[in-house]
């Protein structure tokens, strides 16, 4: 058989070492390896880890599980391997495929029977593909986790449960889902079967163009609103001006648009596909960090966009005020309580844009102007 080899990365430096070393015989593939200055030696097709550490190895799943496994250890296939009997797993173990497939012969009837309890680690099962048969809980089984299985049964069962709770987070499952005792709770995957009512909380199902069920996170809501005028003051403007101009501009008070504002908003709002409505709140979250009992809302939020551009003492002062769309994440519960300054609870995400405003609109502008203008009728 050729030989793998794993070899572990050395934080500093290789330290040798003159302790005996055990070596397999060969062709003895289901021998106990040493720790060898941090590099393991794999010659079967499982192999079994404790933490860093392997403990064993077989060309069969079964004997690799109850040869050398105990609760937490982590059992990886180094190869594609055909299942000659029906494996129980009854330790709660995490069986890792790395990508590669587990297929069987003719004997084997059920394939794969998870029936472990576990007191601090729950069993679960990842990166394989279970090809001509499914899985099964029997039992004893407190809990299981699927990730990134995938399972092709035809229109037999993919998964069977018999008993414990079994969470399915992503993977491909062709075949039936059958639940005659215990749970299924699905956040993730494609499935061949309607998957609907098993799905987790916040959660759906939707049927793709080539028939199978795809399940994904319910989209999140968004809530239309109108902001309060954003001011700023061009670096055009003198510097010894500038405060004075900023005080100015932030006595901005206009009437009129609102309802022109709000309308653009909820135009943005229709036409926010939900693929995007996700990745704004992904965007917003990643840059929020909400607590547990925090919820991240995307507001989209209209408002007007004010800069100051030039000033001429004591006679002219030109604002540019543009209508403008942007997308504020926030764990604020309403829109009033939005905070977008630094360390506040909300976020600007995604793109801007100008907002249309009918024409027509009326609309009023008033501001306290700068010290030395003159008064009307002066």
């Amino acid at each position: 058989m050729k030989k793998r080899v794993l070899s572990a990365l050395l934080a500093a430096c290789l330290v040798l070492t003159m302790a005996p070393v055990a070596f397999a015989a060969e062709g003895d593939t289901t021998a106990t390896a040493e720790t060898r200055a941090g590099s393991y030696e794999v010659t079967a097709d499982v192999a079994v880890f404790r933490g860093e550490t392997l403990v064993g190895q077989s060309d069969s799943l079964s004997d690799a599980i109850s040869a050398y496994a105990t609760e937490g250890d982590t059992v990886l296939l180094y190869n594609n391997i055909t299942l000659t009997e029906d494996v129980t797993v009854d330790k709660a173990v995490t069986i890792d495929g790395q990508g590669y497939t587990v297929s069987k012969d003719a004997a084997v009837t059920t394939g794969i029977t998870v029936t472990a309890s576990y007191s601090t680690t729950p069993p679960a099962i990842q990166n394989v593909t279970l090809d001509g048969f499914g899985l099964t809980t029997g039992a004893g089984l407190d809990q299981l986790t699927l990730t990134d299985v995938i399972i092709n049964n035809g229109t037999d069962a993919a998964v069977t449960v018999n008993t414990g709770k079994v969470f399915i987070t992503s993977g491909e499952y062709t075949g039936t889902l059958t639940v005659n005792d215990g749970s299924l709770e699905i956040s993730g995957g494609t499935f061949s079967s309607d998957p609907s009512q098993f799905l987790a909380e916040g959660y759906e199902a939707y049927q793709a163009a080539n028939r199978y069920w795809e399940v994904q996170a319910i989209a999140p809501e968004s809530e239309p609103v109108v902001g309060a005028p954003e001011v700023s003051v061009s670096e055009d403007i003198p510097e010894a001006d500038r405060a004075a101009v900023q005080d100015a501009v932030s006595t901005l008070n206009v009437e009129g648009l609102d309802s022109a504002l709000m309308e653009a908003a909820s135009d943005a709002d229709t036409v926010l596909t939900d693929a995007r409505r996700t990745e704004l709140l992904e965007e917003a979250k990643a840059t929020l960090t909400p607590g547990a009992d925090e919820t991240v809302t995307i507001y989209v939020q209209a408002y007007l966009d004010v800069v100051a551009k030039a000033y001429t003492a004591g006679s002219a002062l030109e604002l540019d005020i543009t209508p403008t769309v942007r997308y504020v994440g926030s764990t604020a519960e309403t829109a009033d309580g939005i905070d977008l300054s630094e360390g506040g609870n909300a976020v600007v995400v995604g793109d801007s844009s100008k907002a249309a405003i009918p024409t027509g609109t009326s609309v009023t502008i008033s501001l306290t102007l700068p010290g030395g203008f003159a008064e009307s009728g002066a």
